[in-house]
């Protein structure tokens, strides 16, 4: 028979009651988890850019903490990356641009948009096309002729480098596209490499010393209207079989993206720890709801420079909900 505290010794039940009260304060002391409770882990791929950010804001803010969720993240380089790292079973859950989702969709590949990430707000522009201070480029027809270097050939950047040139009467089809890595672009600018490119926060405030914002050229896209430039997706086969925790993850992810929008300067030491980038507040716009609508304009742009064909965002919705409250 195991031993109670009324068959001790008076030192022994002294040390039996102190164990006890020690197990018990480590017990309450855990705040995201029920008695015999764990947090449910899941796996997570985005890009180290502050518009793919909602997730780490809800694991450092505790949003998925309180949800019993507990996240790991995969960064990746490009939409294509985040894509191949959710069909390859690596993560559960991927953020990408909604162009990168449309040619993956095209080639056939069973993805799902589950949550709408990045909202591009043109009264609090977050990415600039750019050159070296002493550039002779002052519009984007001097770019006609230019190599212009981004990070992943055929995606975002391209897409809005190409709008912007466009619109604003240049000829993109005499524009060379490098790939180059965010990380070596100012050096190239500034050693002739390549004449221009486009940087997000916080790369781009990280860099803005060093070079010349020519324009906010995701203006281009929409006419200057709010549009979602990513969101986060899945496999339809993972989400059929996890509905409950799809829901969770995006309801996580919505929340983290408030959360970053409400507490600006947190969110920028957020940004500080996991992006190795510092800035005074956090400045990307999310959205507060999931509505394929904002999406849709990105879709129509791609149209308009032969990039997809015409694609409907509601038709790779995850069960084309609307609204927030729908998928919770």
């Amino acid at each position: 028979m195991p031993p109670t505290a009324d068959r001790l010794s008076p030192l022994a039940r002294s040390r039996f009651v102190a164990a006890g009260a020690a197990f018990a304060t480590a017990v309450l002391a855990r705040p995201t988890r029920a008695f015999g409770q764990e947090a449910t882990p899941i796996h997570l791929a985005n890009s180290q850019v502050e518009g793919q950010s909602e997730g780490y804001y809800a694991q450092d803010a505790g949003i998925f903490a309180k949800a019993g969720l507990t996240a790991d993240f995969l960064p990746v380089r490009g939409g294509a990356a985040g894509v191949a790292a959710v069909v390859g079973g690596a993560v559960q859950v991927g953020c990408t641009n909604p162009v990168s989702l449309g040619q993956a969709l095209q080639r056939g590949i069973p993805l799902v948009m589950v949550a709408v990430g990045a909202i591009w707000d043109t009264k609090v522009p977050s990415g600039f096309a750019i050159v070296a201070p002493n550039s002779p480029i002052k519009t984007a027809k001097d770019l006609n002729g230019s190599v212009i270097g981004i990070p992943s050939l055929g995606g975002l950047n391209q897409l809005i480098m190409t709008a912007y040139i466009k619109r604003g009467g240049g000829d993109p089809s005499t524009v060379k596209f490098t790939e180059i890595p965010e990380s070596t672009t100012v050096d190239a600018l500034l050693g002739g490499r390549i004449a221009a490119s486009y940087l997000d926060d916080p790369q781009y405030s990280a860099a803005k010393s060093q070079i010349r914002p020519l324009a906010a050229a995701s203006d281009a896209i929409a006419d200057t209207k709010p549009f979602a430039e990513t969101v986060w997706f899945s496999t339809k086969d993972w989400v059929a079989a996890n509905p409950a925790l799809a829901r969770r993850i995006v309801g996580c992810l919505i929340d983290g993206g408030k959360w970053a929008m409400a507490n600006p300067e947190a969110a920028a030491k957020v940004i500080e720890t996991r992006l190795s980038f510092k800035e005074a507040k956090a400045k990307i716009r999310f959205a507060t709801a999931n509505d394929p609508q904002v999406v849709q304009p990105l879709l129509d742009t791609a149209t308009e420079l032969k990039v997809l064909p015409p694609i409907r965002a509601a038709e790779f919705f995850w069960d084309g909900k609307v609204g927030a409250d729908a998928l919770r």
